[in-house]
């Protein structure tokens, strides 16, 4: 069988795709792939993790709450996705309550709802620091999804405004926007024209009476 997830081992796309999913004695080897993917930026493998939880969820003496955390931390980075949320629907409420399942939940909310400059106070905590320091490139994957809203939503922003979003400033914040092709003039980023940020033409819809249509069409044969 062969995994269509890039990255995944043949070992792990085994235990996913079969019975063994069921099996705990399984749950080292997809810690050690969780471990995998918290040092790959780029790797993200939603059913190894939620199989990992539901494992959890069918056996609580097997709860391992530094793999809760770095589940739910590595599946921030893949907003705009909805990770997390299914990652939470396997979690009971006691778990939910756990102070470090809230925080990470409360970064969740702050960037779902767009609150981005929350999120960066939010995250300025040593304690929450030290949560999602487990993930290599975590800031760099969530300023990736900000930039992304803000490209679906802008056509021009200030660069205070933005630099506030992206918790970026100075040389930092110059050399980021290079690379996304954001063109700054007086203080002000022109961002890359999208299907979703272009303007639309307004569709008008006019109401003619019966009664008037008939006296148009009428006057038109007179003509």
């Amino acid at each position: 069988m062969t995994s269509n997830i890039p990255g995944r081992p043949k070992q792990i796309n085994d235990i996913i795709e079969t019975v063994e999913r069921y099996d705990t004695e399984k749950i080292p080897l997809l810690h050690e792939y969780i471990d995998e993917q918290l040092a790959n930026k780029v790797q993200y493998d939603s059913a190894a993790n939620l199989a990992v939880l539901k494992l959890y969820q069918f056996n609580p003496d097997q709860i391992n709450f530094k793999y809760i955390s770095a589940i739910l931390t590595k599946a921030l980075t893949a907003l705009p996705d909805p990770e997390f949320n299914l990652c939470l629907a396997l979690l009971n409420l006691d778990i939910c309550n756990d102070p470090t399942v809230s925080r990470l939940w409360e970064l969740q909310k702050s960037l779902e709802q767009c609150r981005f400059k929350d999120f960066w106070v939010l995250l300025a905590d040593e304690e929450t620091k030290k949560i999602v320091s487990c993930c290599v490139g975590f800031e760099d994957s969530i300023r990736e999804f900000i930039s992304h809203t803000i490209e679906n939503s802008f056509v021009t922003i200030s660069k205070e405004e933005i630099g506030a979003y992206l918790n970026l400033s100075g040389n930092d914040l110059d050399e980021y926007s290079k690379g996304r092709n954001w063109v700054l003039n007086d203080n002000v980023y022109t961002l890359p024209v999208t299907k979703e940020n272009e303007d639309k033409p307004k569709l008008v819809k006019e109401n003619v009476k019966f009664e008037l249509l008939t006296q148009i069409i009428g006057h038109a044969n007179e003509i």
